[in-house]
């Protein structure tokens, strides 16, 4: 069987200016012709609550490099897949001062 959920972990400095998000694309177990390459991207939720209490919204930027806070994204009820990659995007304002991530885990289940 595949999975229908995608669950993402991640520890994270996210700096004054800047932002981040989180992708996914999944290849559907009934399409077993397709390639997951072709597939398209979708934007995990900033605001969802579903794993733990606190969404990347109500998270404050800052400008502390050692204060690194956890970030979770998931998604549920998705058709069945058995193959998924996750992409970052990163976006500042201010060059010198990027998020910076640790601790990258992604779960998928069913």
């Amino acid at each position: 069987t595949g999975a229908t959920s995608i669950v993402i972990y991640t520890e994270a400095v996210r700096p004054k200016g800047s932002e981040f998000s989180v992708f996914y694309r999944t290849r559907p177990m009934a399409e077993e012709e397709s390639k997951l390459e072709d597939q398209k991207w979708y934007e995990f939720s900033k605001s969802s609550k579903d794993v733990k209490g606190n969404s990347y919204d109500e998270i404050p930027a800052t400008d502390n490099y050692i204060q690194f806070r956890e970030y979770a994204f998931s998604i549920f009820e998705l058709d069945q897949f058995d193959q998924y990659q996750v992409k970052i995007t990163m976006h500042t304002t201010r060059q010198t001062h990027p998020p910076v991530f640790a601790h990258l885990r992604t779960i998928a289940t069913s």
